[in-house]
């Protein structure tokens, strides 16, 4: 520790400074120094007869009374011996010897591929000829590896092979991204012959991408408003409801019309809608308007045929948003009181 003298402090006696000195670094340090017994080295021979003479000055009482009670001894040292008492400002010559080194990171797996080039002939005659040659076509050889356009290369017969396709298709890392993105993903690191077939072959016949697929179809694009109606029942809604409860005299079945300009909804029953629609050598175009979506028109021709209607097979959950509404209002009242229906 380093502390300057206040003025009040300057004009005191060297025995009174070296007494000052020790009370502070006492003070500093008692709850490490109250522990065991410590020794306090000082350049003031008067100070060591502290514990055993008379005590005649308020230092020497004041010393005492800041060491009671602990494990001390007090020890001269020679004043060319204690030349930079500051452990600040001390400086310490260390001889210490530097030892620089590098670490590099080496797969294990390299040795694998190593391993496996001895294996086959054609690897065999390959580092051969890259033994007298750096060069030999397409092939390098770089550190044992052989190398296709700065690619690993594999012979047909490796073992590696299938680990490579472990590690970048069905691990974390891979994800089991398809084929595309799982070709060249190890089409920038590896290469061997017939890659992508075996690829091709090893995505098509795993079990957790057969299970889930997803859709390889283009993004959509931008959705586009429809034109808004000049005046009412000009541009409307069609839709479907099906698996209601049944009732004396009425269908099973609903179809629904709602108006794109009034927002009102209308709701025939579908035999109704079938009869008043379909004409005897007529054409169900002439009769839809003009917005009529391609499932309403397949619904309307099934109709026309006397087939079945089915929403799951002309696509018609995929209604508007109108329609949905109605459909949300309309549901929860056909279940009202439902013990009063007929079964």
């Amino acid at each position: 520790m380093s502390k300057t003298l206040g003025p009040k402090n300057r004009g005191l006696s060297t025995y009174e400074k070296e007494c000052l000195a020790i009370l502070m670094a006492v003070d500093k340090w008692r709850p490490y120094l109250q522990r065991s017994e410590f020794i306090i080295k000082i350049d003031q021979k008067a100070l060591t007869h502290l514990d055993d003479q008379s005590l005649s000055t308020p230092w020497q009482h004041r010393a005492l009374t800041k060491l009671l009670g602990l494990h001390y001894k007090i020890q001269y040292k020679k004043g060319h011996e204690n030349k930079v008492a500051d452990a600040l400002s001390r400086h310490v010559a260390v001889t210490a010897q530097e030892v620089l080194a590098l670490s590099t990171c080496k797969p294990t797996w390299l040795e694998e591929i190593k391993a496996g080039y001895l294996q086959n002939d054609k690897t065999k005659r390959l580092l051969a000829e890259l033994a007298v040659s750096e060069q030999a076509g397409p092939f390098s050889l770089k550190q044992g590896i052989i190398q296709f356009k700065g690619r690993i290369w594999l012979h047909s017969e490796s073992p590696f092979k299938k680990k490579i396709l472990q590690a970048l298709h069905a691990s974390a890392v891979g994800g089991h991204s398809g084929f595309a993105v799982t070709y060249h993903r190890i089409k920038n690191l590896f290469a061997w012959a017939r890659m992508k077939k075996e690829i091709k072959d090893y995505v098509s016949t795993c079990e957790v991408c057969q299970q889930a697929k997803p859709e390889r179809v283009k993004y959509p694009g931008l959705l586009e408003p429809l034109p808004t109606p000049k005046k009412a029942w000009r541009d409307f809604s069609m839709d479907f409801i099906e698996g209601i409860p049944k009732s004396t005299g009425m269908t099973p079945e609903l179809a629904t019309w709602e108006d794109e300009n009034a927002i009102k909804a209308k709701f025939p029953g579908a035999p109704a809608w079938g009869q008043a629609m379909v004409k005897e050598g007529g054409d169900v175009r002439d009769l839809l308007p003009a917005t009529t979506t391609e499932d309403e028109l397949q619904k309307a021709l099934e109709d026309k045929k006397g087939q079945p209607s089915s929403s799951e097979a002309t696509g018609l959950n995929q209604a508007p948003a109108q329609p949905r509404r109605s459909k949300r209002g309309l549901i929860p009242s056909t279940r009202y009181d439902s013990t009063e229906w007929t079964r």
